[in-house]
This record gives structure tokens, sequence and C-alpha cells, in this order.
């Protein structure tokens, strides 16, 4: 079920709906240290400082499953962000191969964007779907921003 955006609420944590994309986000606050970037993935975890108490981090090896949100907007150092964690969203792919719609997408250790988890079907490391299609060296082989369906639950994280 969807939650309702309240507006002007920035606390760490709120879920809200997002109905044009047909997803959820949540509201987290930038452990990272530095800027986030639009359309990277970033780990998301739990804290008990106050303000903290949901955040995000750079993606590191799980072999549990975990969340991952991607930012919806540049987020700077120590402020709350949003981040979208299921339905369509608008991602950073690693550009450098061809992968055609409905690749099963993973971020792996360190990751600053999602690459093909070499499945069509949903793996334990699977995090997106692939909706839009990458050309061999798009944008000149880096990381290019593309339509994916993000599954919604936990998965693995897998070593670089």
């Amino acid at each position: 079920m969807y939650r309702t955006k309240i507006a002007g609420n920035d606390i760490a944590g709120v879920i809200y709906s997002l109905p044009i994309k047909q997803g959820e986000a949540i509201k987290a606050y930038n452990a990272v240290g530095s800027a986030l970037v639009k359309g990277r993935p970033y780990l998301i975890s739990y804290g008990y400082a106050t303000g903290q108490e949901v955040k995000v981090s750079t993606p590191a090896t799980m072999a549990f499953p975990v969340m991952l949100g991607f930012a919806l907007e540049n987020t700077a150092a120590g402020a709350i962000g949003s981040f979208q964690i299921s339905g369509y969203c608008e991602a950073l792919v690693v550009g450098t191969g061809n992968l055609s719609a409905g690749r099963m997408l993973e971020a792996i250790n360190s990751a600053t964007y999602l690459t093909d988890d070499g499945a069509t079907t949903r793996a334990a490391t699977s995090a997106a779907v692939l909706v839009d299609a990458v050309t061999a060296n798009e944008n000149g082989g880096s990381p290019v921003m593309k339509t994916v369906y993000l599954i919604g639950e936990g998965h693995t994280i897998a070593g670089s």
C-alpha cells in the first residue's frame, strides 16, 4: 500500500508514494560523506542518531537481503534526500556493452551504477529490471541514465 507524502515533511524515514512512477520513495540522511548524485544506487541502513534513523551509504558486499535506494536528486553531504525504492525509476546503468530490455540488474560492492547480473530471471542479487536498452559504448562507455523497474524487495550485494 502506498503512503502519502506530507507536504514539507523532510524527516528521515518518511515513505511516500510516487504515483506517476508507480512506486515508493523514502526520505533518508546522507551518511556517505560527500554529495549524492541523482540516479546512483545507495544502501539504505538504520541508525540511532536523531534525524539519522534512516540513512544511506555506499553499497557494500552483503550476503543477506538489503534495500537500495536511488537518489531522486543531488543531495548535499549531511542533508536529507529522497530515494526511490520501488517502481519505475531513472537510474545510472553501465554503458559499456549491449544490454537488452528485460535484463536483470544488480549493484556490486562500491558501485555508482547498476550492471547486468547475467540473468533474465530474478537472482538473489537482482535489484531492478532494465526497461530501456543500452547500446555498446553509449555515452562513451560511461554509465548512462536509463529507465529501470526497481523490484522493491531485499537482495544481496555481490563483491566487485
